[in-house]
């Protein structure tokens, strides 16, 4: 809206102004409200809008990305001591941090509202929800990790199968005893509510219920929550958290992970970055736990780097490991906010170098510990997946016949399929065409699980006319591996029907 009836408009692509209809629309004098339609692919666009009469000018940049290329931002976490420095050249940004506390509870939001409904991701929002409610500052976060604890266990309740343990799915009878036994360690956590004050009548029914479920799965497993002896890293740190068995603890350790200086090698054979994560994660919070802080933070910097935009790991998996390291930081009362630091060569407390927004180029940790939030780029591109495994795709209409050529307002269905078979954890990420759009959900850029299938069905509708080719693109990935992903490049649809 300008001030008159007119508005100078100017629209760049990738710098270089673009032509519409052979027109350029660069300064181009356009009745006010300006509205017109364009199409776009990958690449940068710059529109400006400028009033002819007062000079006053409006702009907005965006960025098209490339049908499955996306680009986002990690932001972990790191803990320096005394003596440790760190350069802008490391990260695209840096920022001291008065505490791990936001972190933290950005980590246990982000996995409370995981968005998968495995036996395990379901305990693994349970956990979070649990230590949400408890660090909760006000009663409308207390509510929502009341209200998550309570549809979780209900949820929960319908995967225990009498004698076997939690089943994947509550429509399920496979059980996964590696999966069901993560089930049970996550519910034994809500023991942490138990004796607290002012529980509603309902939480305390859902904490009952959760922690006899565990107890269930546990007699199904063979599971105990403080075990005679250490077989996991699991059970290191059920002994280290009671406070038990210190040498024990350090010896399972020592025996798993190497330490030369800060590089740490993980001796036992992981096989997958999740796996060697949450083995990272829980050795750091067995050796905090135990009192060995420097080692344990050595560990801990290997994990909690590795944090991505949301605030949580790769899956549910690692992400609890992280929750429990990140418990075992906060009791060790590391006091970051009083470390005295050299910030840009000038010194300062840390908790007077958390008020700097911007502009750090270096940091030197001069006494203490302190805390350092790096912003990093991480580009993922499914055309590196290319037939990892096999991954069919078909778009059939109403009569069950593959279509390629489609019309304006065509019903159709995306079938996905593995014809190896389903592995558990499998999701179906997808990047539709630009005329396609989800019924279910109206997005053209959806994740799905397929839930111990081989196979999914999605209704989608053409929802724009269009002239040739475009191209949409699907990925499978594992939630819980992340190395396994697969996909079988761009794909093609074409539409005989213009406007």
């Amino acid at each position: 809206v300008t001030s008159g009836d007119k508005a100078l408009v100017s629209l760049m692509y990738n710098g270089k102004t673009l032509v519409q209809e052979n027109n350029p629309i660069d300064s181009f004098s356009m009745d006010a409200p300006v509205d017109f339609q364009f199409l776009v692919k990958a690449g940068s666009y710059f529109a400006k809008v400028e009033d002819p009469l007062t000079g006053e000018i409006d702009s907005i940049e965006v960025v098209v990305g490339e049908l499955g290329k996306f680009i986002s931002y990690t932001q972990g976490l790191g803990l320096f001591l005394k003596g440790d420095s760190i350069e802008l050249k490391t990260a695209l940004s840096l920022r001291v941090v008065p505490s791990i506390e936001l972190a933290f509870k950005k980590l246990i939001t982000a996995t409370a509202n995981y968005s998968y409904q495995c036996c395990e991701q379901i305990a693994a929002k349970v956990l979070a929800a649990t230590f949400m409610y408890m660090m909760a500052d006000k009663d409308e976060e207390r509510r929502i990790a009341e209200q998550i604890i309570e549809v979780g266990i209900a949820q929960e309740k319908k995967m225990m199968r009498r004698l076997l343990g939690f089943a994947m799915y509550p429509e399920s009878y496979y059980v996964s005893e590696y999966h069901s036994q993560l089930t049970v360690r996550y519910l034994w956590y809500l023991k942490e509510l138990e004796d607290l004050p002012d529980l509603s009548p309902l939480l305390s029914q859902a904490v009952g219920i959760g922690i006899s479920l565990a107890d269930k799965g546990a007699m199904a497993h063979q599971m105990q929550a403080l075990p005679d002896q250490i077989q996991s890293i699991e059970d290191a740190y059920s002994l280290a958290r009671a406070g038990k068995d210190s040498l024990a603890v350090r010896q399972f350790i020592d025996n798993v992970i190497y330490f030369s200086g800060n590089e740490v090698v993980v001796q036992t054979d992981q096989g997958a970055a999740v796996a060697e994560r949450t083995m990272l994660a829980y050795a750091g919070a067995c050796l905090i736990a135990i009192g060995d802080l420097e080692r344990g933070m050595i560990l801990a910097n290997q994990v909690i780097g590795q944090f991505n935009e949301e605030g949580r790991l790769y899956s549910t998996v690692d992400s609890v490991a992280a929750i429990v390291l990140m418990m075992e930081l906060r009791r060790s009362d590391l006091k970051i906010g009083e470390a005295r630091l050299r910030v840009n060569g000038q010194e300062m407390m840390a908790s007077e170098a958390a008020k700097l927004n911007y502009g750090i180029e270096s940091i030197e940790v001069l006494d203490g510990v302190a805390a350092v939030e790096l912003r990093q780029e991480y580009e993922e591109d499914w055309r590196v997946f290319s037939n990892s495994f096999p991954v069919d795709v078909d778009i059939l209409n109403d009569y069950g016949i593959t279509v390629e050529d489609l019309s304006l307002g065509d019903r159709l269905e995306l079938v996905v399929s593995l014809p190896e078979g389903y592995q558990a954890g499998d999701l179906l990420h997808v990047s539709l065409a630009p005329c396609l759009s989800w019924i279910k959900g109206g997005n053209t850029l959806f994740i799905l699980d397929f839930e111990g299938s081989d196979e999914l069905r999605i209704p989608l509708i053409v929802t724009s006319s269009f002239e040739g080719e475009q191209h949409f693109a699907v990925c499978v990935r594992n939630m819980f591996e992340e190395e396994r992903a697969s996909s079988p490049g761009l794909l093609t649809v074409n539409c005989l029907v213009t406007n």
